[in-house]
């Protein structure tokens, strides 16, 4: 347990070598190169084949007929059908919405932070 009388301990600088930019090499550090496992690839696969399967649902079944009944009027009756997007527009967008999300998942799909080394 740290006590509250206990001063932070500050990093050690790290030792120079002779590639060290200090001593005029001009290198930039090389960014590993990370392949995807193949577990991850088939996950993300599903995952976003899973997500266009379900949005496609929810768009057939906006255009679908939710309700029916009839209108009881002075001169008789009249059929009334509501399809889902006559409902409310959520059924409409929540799934359009869904569709964009999974469409940008592909191109930031490689940003982030580094995997953790093992």
């Amino acid at each position: 347990m740290i006590s509250p009388h206990t001063p932070p301990s500050s990093p050690e600088p790290a030792p120079r070598s002779a590639d060290s930019p200090e001593t005029g090499a001009s290198r930039e550090p090389e960014a590993p190169e990370v392949a995807a496992a193949p577990g991850a690839r088939r996950a993300l696969g599903a995952a976003l084949t899973a997500g266009a399967l379900g949005a496609a649902a929810v768009l057939v079944a906006a255009g679908q007929v939710w309700g029916e009944g009839t209108a009881v009027l002075a001169r008789g009756e009249v059929p009334v059908r509501v399809a889902g997007g006559e409902v409310t527009g959520l059924p409409s967008a929540l799934p359009l919405v869904g569709l964009a999300a999974l469409v940008a998942v592909l191109p930031v799909r490689r940003t982030g932070p580094p995997p953790l080394a093992a």
